[in-house]
């Protein structure tokens, strides 16, 4: 997936989830999985890589206290 649909899609849940706690927060609904935090944040790397190249920014991700990086948690609500 191209990192702009990426961002559509990271987009729109974040809308929904907002909208859902405004109303019930009791109908927020986490989806809790197993998966590896360094995809995760590389995949939110790749979606800023455009806007942060055009600010000649670099964004590093630094890994420290992690023996596993497995994780379990609601993925598209950590990114």
């Amino acid at each position: 997936m191209s990192s702009a649909s990426k961002f559509i899609d990271f987009f729109v849940h974040d809308l929904l989830d907002y909208t859902i706690l405004n109303k019930d927060a009791t109908n927020f609904i986490k989806n809790p999985a197993i998966f590896d935090i360094n995809l995760a944040l590389r995949e939110m790397c790749e979606i800023l890589e455009d806007k942060s190249s055009m600010k000649n920014i670099t964004i590093d991700i630094k890994y420290q206290g992690f023996s596993d990086m497995m994780v379990k948690s609601d993925k598209k609500r950590m990114q």
